[in-house]
């Protein structure tokens, strides 16, 4: 499909705390303290093969009620070596980050198919 480029605008945020099992029978694990979220926008652009080189991966996760909720974590396909540089934290995607939104679109309602569709519909640039 030949057309103007869409980029995604996408929400993410860091690894979140998940809520903490207490006294669980026969198992001594210490405390964690709770994780502070940050809440992020990126912008990402699709690369010369058409994909925008991270993979999403869904799950759910119980809140203190128990009640099942899905979430959407996306890992970066491609690494670099060495740590984190800071764009790569202020404008990247890292591991463990959790999908928000997408221009807008908050994703935690749509199923796998409506996320796929959603990430599909953006348009190609041609070359020029």
């Amino acid at each position: 499909m030949i057309g103007k480029m869409a980029d995604a605008a996408v929400a993410i945020s860091s690894p979140s705390s998940f809520h903490v099992l207490k006294n669980l029978p026969k198992l001594s694990l210490p405390a964690l303290a709770p994780v502070q979220v940050n809440v992020r926008t990126v912008t990402l652009r699709r690369n010369i093969s058409g994909d925008f080189d991270f993979v999403v991966r869904r799950t759910q996760i119980p809140d203190k009620q128990g009640k099942l909720h899905a979430v959407a974590f996306v890992e970066p396909v491609t690494f670099r070596d060495g740590p984190p540089r800071p764009n790569d934290i202020r404008y990247g995607l890292l591991p463990g980050d959790q999908l928000l939104r997408i221009n807008g679109t908050s994703i935690d309602v749509l199923s796998r198919n409506d996320l796929s569709t959603l990430m599909e519909s953006y348009v190609i640039e041609s070359p020029v």
